[in-house]
């Protein structure tokens, strides 16, 4: 290799110039070439193999959109009838506890107004 780079800049020992060098170049590049393409085919075919299922997966990909576009919808819908249900029904408990609210009240002011009349009744027997 040092007789060759050296000949290779003075002109070699032949006289022919760069030629012996140039061609056994070119002969180890075909070499790398070759093996560089059966590596290139080997990798192309195993990413077609790769991408075969993929590309069939994405066949249906817009068939599932629509499924769960359609499945959405339906929870929304769902959703919008018990939140009026849910509606609907704490108005029937808040009116229900209002009638109630109003008996406890009336019942809370009776019990207050026998607690007084207890103590007036105990204050006269005091007096007494």
């Amino acid at each position: 290799d040092i007789e060759n780079a050296s000949g290779e800049r003075g002109g070699g020992k032949d006289g022919g110039g760069e030629s012996g060098i140039i061609i056994g170049k070119k002969k180890g590049e075909a070499a790398q070439s070759k093996t560089d393409i059966t590596k290139l085919r080997t990798a192309i075919q195993t990413l077609c193999q790769s991408c075969n299922p993929l590309g069939r997966c994405l066949e249906y990909v817009h068939e599932d959109l629509e499924a769960m576009a359609k499945e959405l919808e339906h929870w929304k819908a769902l959703r919008r009838r018990k939140m009026a249900e849910l509606a609907e029904e704490e108005a029937k408990t808040e009116a229900s506890l209002f009638t109630l609210h109003q008996e406890l009240a009336l019942a809370e002011q009776d019990v207050a107004d026998k607690r007084a009349q207890i103590r007036f009744f105990k204050a006269s027997m005091v007096k007494n």
